[in-house]
């Protein structure tokens, strides 16, 4: 599949704290670089992919969660990468590894189904109209994901901009072989800085539930 996608970020530079720089020192023994360096990762195991970790909390969450999963976690800010490797090391956790870019251009690297869960926590909402086509969450995302899906795999995905979760609403009528629900699920019960801000500023969280039918 060609890359037919606009970046969903803007890559800054951002501040980092002496700790995360100490931190991205051991990047290398946390970084996939490909589908392959994954599955060879992931072996036997259920696979989670949390896109867009932020400041790795919510990483952190998955993985007390489910024990017996292997995390494929992304996210381009070096700075959310080095709070991530610190609370990887601090709290022992050896099954999460890390990808430092836009998770659809590693998914491209294969065609190999790995992944039994997708968590999109609070992605970039683009809020300006002709921003809109950088959104991540559009038809194109769940065609390139689809053959990495196990079968019932499930997407989790939470936004507090109304906007957006009627976007991804209609996306129901325009993909196919996923099935859309709405509610709250224990599995994004965790409280992520976002969704503080969202609860501060009086703005609704919209969690889907996204399963693959095939």
């Amino acid at each position: 599949m060609s890359k037919e996608y606009l970046p969903s970020f803007v890559k800054r530079l951002g501040r980092i704290t002496e700790s995360q720089k100490n931190n991205l020192k051991s990047f290398s023994s946390y970084q996939v670089n490909s589908l392959s360096d994954c599955s060879d990762f992931i072996g036997n195991s259920e696979a989670i992919l949390d896109i867009g970790f932020g400041d790795g909390d919510f990483t952190i969450f998955l993985a007390d969660q489910f024990e017996n999963h292997k995390i494929i976690a992304s996210e381009v800010y070096k700075s959310g990468i080095g709070s991530l490797i610190g609370k990887l090391k601090s709290n022992s956790i050896d099954s999460v590894k890390i990808f430092d870019g836009d998770m659809r251009d590693l998914i491209l690297t294969s065609d190999k189904p790995i992944f039994d869960k997708v968590f999109v926590m609070f992605p970039d909402p683009w809020q300006k109209a002709r921003h809109h086509k950088r959104r991540l969450i559009n038809p194109f995302f769940f065609e390139v994901l689809k053959p990495h899906l196990k079968k019932d795999a499930e997407i989790f995905i939470s936004t507090d901009w109304e906007n957006y979760a009627e976007t991804i609403r209609e996306l129901q009528d325009v993909t196919t072989d996923f099935s859309f629900l709405e509610g709250k699920y224990p599995e994004t019960s965790f409280v992520t800085r976002f969704a503080k801000r969202a609860a501060q500023e009086g703005r609704l969280i919209t969690n889907f539930k996204i399963s693959f039918l095939k």
